[in-house]
């Protein structure tokens, strides 16, 4: 049997060695970004962030007066037709119509302490507020339904 020469494997190893020291990667090119500029650049980005969310808001809050503008149309429409019906459906009519007026004037504090909130506050009160409208809206169609003439 043949006997491997120790030197071969050796001269082997060495050469396996050079050939993976070498410099093939280059090496990442260095930034000149400050401290300075990195903070600018996060200021920037906050200011954006603030500035679309104020935006939001202000949109969400048009959109909510509009949508109270409507219910008060329907109470008006209510009102209405308290002078072309019978004594008895006034009186139902009437207690409707108060009911409603509570609610609605719920609806509408809600709104002022919106109109103050931000961030997270935010957030919670128009979630309160969505649904105190949709009831309110539900109940405004429950009620032109049931007084139609």
């Amino acid at each position: 049997m043949k006997r491997l020469n120790p030197f071969g494997g050796y001269l082997c190893l060495i050469f396996a060695t050079a050939l993976g020291c070498g410099n093939s990667q280059p090496e990442p090119e260095s930034t000149n970004a400050s401290l300075q500029d990195v903070k600018q650049e996060t200021k920037e980005a906050i200011q954006t962030a603030k500035a679309y969310t104020e935006e939001q808001i202000k949109e969400y809050r048009n959109t909510l007066r509009n949508q109270l503008d409507l219910l008060e149309q329907s109470h008006d429409k209510l009102k209405a037709r308290l002078n072309d019906v019978q004594e008895e459906t006034k009186h139902e009519i009437g207690q409707v119509l108060n009911e409603l007026e509570a609610k609605k004037t719920d609806l509408e504090q809600k709104t002022q302490v919106l109109q103050q909130a931000t961030g997270k506050a935010f957030g919670e009160l128009k979630e309160g507020t969505e649904q105190a409208l949709n009831e309110l809206e539900e109940a405004y169609e429950q009620a032109l339904r049931n007084f139609s003439t």
